[in-house]
């Protein structure tokens, strides 16, 4: 349990850092923005980690409303599940106990605010403008062998180019031979 986790708290789930102050979830390179209700809820489950939190403590954090609906807890969690990856199945974060609340499964882990503004004053990263260092010598290795086979391919028409003398001879033998 860690009680010194707050809304303002950066912290990690396994391989995901959870960035309560900004609101985000980021796995890898990829970051995703989510509700401010949301990541209160997530917030007081890694408060909680490896307790049952009911389903009352954790509605009060998604709506101020006393009369919030047990649906729109569930729906909720179900989106929360989607944001880390997780299933109702096969819960690696989550898993829900019947009638009464939900358990954080994994440890939930402090990080400094340093590492965190680090990651956000990056950016994320699209995969698609950065290439890794093995595609560049891919593509390096691909233009080296382009240029060989033109070279190849130069050299072979420089020495195999009928000459064009013999062609204006052959051109002559025939006409005479086909005007006599």
């Amino acid at each position: 349990m860690i009680d010194s986790i707050e809304i303002t708290s950066s912290f990690m789930l396994k391989d995901l850092k959870i960035d309560a102050k900004n609101n985000m979830v980021i796995k890898g390179q990829t970051e995703t923005t989510i509700e401010p209700r949301l990541m209160r809820v997530i917030v007081k489950l890694a408060q909680k980690t490896g307790q049952i939190v009911e389903r009352s403590e954790l509605l009060q954090e998604i709506s101020e409303n006393a009369y919030a609906s047990d649906e729109s807890l569930t729906q909720a969690i179900s989106k929360i599940r989607q944001f880390l990856g997780d299933s109702t199945k096969q819960p690696k974060f989550i898993k829900t106990i019947p009638r009464k609340g939900y358990v954080l499964l994994v440890c939930a882990s402090l990080i400094s605010e340093s590492n965190i503004e680090k990651t956000l004053a990056s950016g994320p990263k699209n995969k698609s403008t950065t290439q890794p260092l093995w595609w560049a010598q891919v593509n390096l290795q691909s233009l080296m062998i382009g240029l060989c086979l033109v070279l190849v391919l130069g050299i072979s028409l420089a020495f195999w180019w009928p000459d064009q003398n013999e062609f204006i001879e052959k051109r002559e033998i025939e006409f005479i031979e086909k005007g006599r």
